[in-house]
């Protein structure tokens, strides 16, 4: 993107782009686990829907609030979630920066 921009002359948003921190989910599968979701397929639906909720947002709810909606998000599952949810596996590491 860097490149792009600087490539289009568009040094401005290119600045902006650079001092740019992008949201980080506060989420975690720790806070699903304490919070009595099982794991598997029923923990990766409802990390999905709280990223919906998150993004809805404008990724201005706080860890807090997340956590608090934990519950009702996992009440809320349905068969047709479990269909159309993606699927969330571990993610593999670099092995670059494992070491």
């Amino acid at each position: 993107i860097q490149e792009v921009l600087a490539y289009k002359g568009e040094l401005d948003l290119l600045e902006r782009f650079k001092k740019w921190d992008p949201p980080r989910f506060p989420v975690t599968g720790h806070h699903l686990t304490e919070a009595g979701v099982p794991k598997g397929r029923a923990m990766s639906v409802v990390l999905h829907k709280l990223k919906e909720q998150w993004k809805q947002s404008n990724f201005q709810l706080s860890l807090e609030e997340m956590v608090t909606r934990i519950p009702d998000t996992l009440l809320s599952i349905t068969q047709e979630d479990f269909k159309t949810s993606p699927k969330m596996g571990k993610r593999k590491r670099n092995k670059s920066k494992q070491r």
